[in-house]
């Protein structure tokens, strides 16, 4: 009787278990001409409703066959030096010196300062010195300023001077020039030499909303994407700004809840994920990591300027590619949106660097929301005729089993 009573058990198990989590999101991809290796750009939303690392991404051929691909993820660019120029603030001579005071970059570090002097091939002795508020002034370095001295080679009618400095951020830099030996040189602007990235492509990410708003001294750019974005790049633009240099950060509400006693209360409060500065002598723009976000605020610390105008607000992402082998004129699908699914193990990844150069990078189509995939019923349906006549059987049998024992004599020792 134990083992029937089993057997009922895995029927019963049978008749009601249910069915798995599938994907939640396909895009097309069009078709091609001539057969080969190709590139697809994934768009910054399917990468947002996939998983970190993209392991629930698939693409399949019209007949359900899985396809062979390797992700080609996003690397950092080359890098190369890009020339930076200084505010001169104050350029003035005095009786035994040439005074000129700089305006830095907040949060850079800078190493030297390029001095483009006319015309002049002399020595002179200088001291530099950083401050924080043009008030104070703290020793950096002396330095000796030789526009092209010892050349005979001309160099036009700005000559350069290298000045090295111990790696500083200071927002102010000083120099004074001595002259109480010679004439003073005339110094007509100056430039430090920054290390970029270069070469990184960038994906835009389309649906953002956003609103500017202003409030004591504050400039609140709310934002707002229709998906969780995986946010690496912000860039801003401004209508008839000027000059400008501005503290601001980046902030997402979060809920905090607090327990007094045996209350409970929800507090929105601002969760800072970044600081940065935006300045006119650069282009502006917020590097993230990543981020996954669909509503966050720009601030702006505007102190006692007037607010920016905001023109533009742009979202980017890291280019990620997919390298896949496409038949001539077959239909692919790329579907994903499956947290459940694991990362495909596919023998064409052991062999990314020996692949030919794509024949051409693709565009997918726009993402489709699958329709979501209920949990299946009962394998059995209980309004067909069958099922009772089967359960008749059953309790039949079951009824004759048990008259049998009965009618067995019981056992003797």
């Amino acid at each position: 009787m134990k083992q029937w009573s089993r057997w009922c058990v895995l029927v019963g198990s049978a008749a009601i278990g249910g069915g798995a989590i599938a994907q939640q999101w396909k895009a097309e991809v069009p078709t091609v001409e001539n057969a080969g290796l190709y590139r697809i750009e994934l768009s910054a939303e399917i990468i947002a409703r996939s998983v970190q690392n993209l392991e629930d991404v698939r693409i399949i051929e019209r007949s359900g066959t899985m396809v062979p691909f390797v992700l080609d993820l996003p690397e950092s660019g080359s890098k190369v030096e890009r020339e930076m120029p200084f505010d001169i603030l104050r350029n003035e001579k005095l009786d035994h010196y040439t005074i000129v005071e700089l305006q830095g970059y907040e949060g850079e570090i800078i190493e030297a300062i390029y001095l483009s002097v006319r015309n002049a091939w002399v020595v002179k002795d200088a001291t530099i010195t950083g401050s924080d508020d043009r008030k104070n002034w703290y020793a950096l370095a002396q330095q000796r300023v030789e526009p092209a001295y010892g050349g005979p080679e001309p160099c036009g009618a700005l000559c350069e001077a290298i000045l090295r400095i111990p790696p500083s951020d200071y927002p102010y830099y000083r120099i004074e020039i001595n002259d109480s030996l010679t004439p003073p040189i005339k110094v007509e602007s100056a430039e430090w030499f920054t290390t970029v990235e270069v070469g990184t492509g960038w994906t835009p990410m389309e649906g953002l909303v956003w609103r500017q708003a202003e409030s004591s001294g504050i400039t609140r750019i709310e934002c707002f994407l229709p998906y969780p974005g995986r946010i690496d790049r912000i860039d801003m633009g401004f209508k008839h700004a000027g000059m400008f240099h501005r503290e601001g950060r980046l902030v997402v509400p979060i809920v905090r809840e607090t327990r007094h006693g045996s209350k409970r209360r929800s507090e929105r409060i601002e969760s800072v994920v970044s600081r940065f500065v935006i300045d006119s002598r650069r282009k502006n723009f917020v590097e993230l990591s990543n981020e996954p976000m669909d509503t966050f605020t720009i601030v702006i610390e505007n102190v006692d300027n007037r607010p920016l105008a905001f023109e533009s607000v742009r979202l980017g992402q890291r280019t990620t590619s997919m390298l896949v082998l496409l038949e001539q004129s077959k239909h692919y699908t790329i579907t994903t949106g499956d947290p459940k699914k694991q990362a495909p193990q596919y023998d064409l990844a052991h062999f990314k660097e020996e692949l030919p150069a794509p024949i051409a990078t693709l565009n997918h189509g726009p993402l489709i929301a699958l329709p979501s995939t209920a949990r299946q019923g009962p394998t059995i349906a209980p309004s067909r005729w069958w099922i009772w006549a089967g359960l008749v059987a059953v309790l039949g049998l079951v009824g004759f089993m048990a008259v049998r024992m009965l009618r067995e004599p019981p056992s003797t020792t």
